[in-house]
């Protein structure tokens, strides 16, 4: 089966979360955390900084690892990446995209990479901790989520989910339509098209074969049917 992430329309959703109340520090419920969780399957107070990934991506469309066991719970995530080739270690050359998910420390933490350059990469994320406390002391709007930098050799980074790689969820199209042909007593009579299971065919030949005639109202711009005779 092809993964598939929509990681422009996570980059959105994830974006879109940054200036919400999240909870007060040290709850890991209530408020938007709950909803995180939710989305990773979890209706009771937990760790949610990898419930918020989860989150971002099921706006998104879809989350590519919610089948891992553990979509809330970092370590699987990891090794959902490495099962699937998506693993980045930190280091020069691998260098994460918008969408990705940037790793910390042994596996205990997570965020949702906004951008990333050689030099520094930017992230979104959250944990109920002091952190957040901390980074922004005098904004409520944040406490629980923040968003921050980290310099491109930052020890704390242990390595990247590259969700950027996998390709993105196809917009749907319409089938290709099928020629036709109307006939009738054996004499084809009009051309048309199959398109989504139905025939389509225009309308003045196909009644006037039969006997009658098509009018139309210019102001209303509506066709009839009426007898021929």
């Amino acid at each position: 089966m092809t993964m598939i992430a929509n990681a422009t329309g996570a980059l959105r959703a994830a974006l879109a979360e940054l200036g919400k109340r999240v909870q007060e520090i040290q709850s890991n419920w209530g408020g938007e955390i709950s909803k995180y969780l939710h989305a990773a399957g979890i209706d009771s107070p937990a760790a949610w900084c990898a419930a918020f990934c989860v989150a971002v991506y099921v706006k998104a469309g879809g989350c590519p690892w919610l089948d891992c066991g553990a979509p809330a719970y970092v370590p699987a995530i990891q090794e959902w990446a490495v099962k699937h080739g998506l693993w980045r270690a930190r280091g020069i050359g691998n260098i994460p995209k918008a969408g990705d998910l940037a790793i910390f420390g042994d596996s205990d933490h997570i965020e949702f990479v906004e951008w990333g350059a050689a030099a520094a990469t930017g992230t979104i994320g959250g944990n109920t901790r002091d952190d957040a406390k901390q980074d922004y002391p005098h904004d409520p709007r944040l406490q629980g989520l923040w968003r921050k930098e980290y310099s491109a050799d930052n020890p704390r980074i242990m390595g990247y989910v590259a969700l950027s790689s996998l390709p993105p969820k196809a917009a749907p199209v319409n089938p290709a339509p099928h020629d036709v042909t109307v006939t009738f007593r054996g004499k084809v009579i009009a051309g048309g098209e199959i398109r989504r299971g139905q025939t389509l065919a225009p309308l003045r030949p196909v009644v006037e074969a039969l006997g009658y005639r098509v009018t139309w109202d210019a102001k209303t711009r509506t066709a009839g049917i009426e007898s021929g005779a």
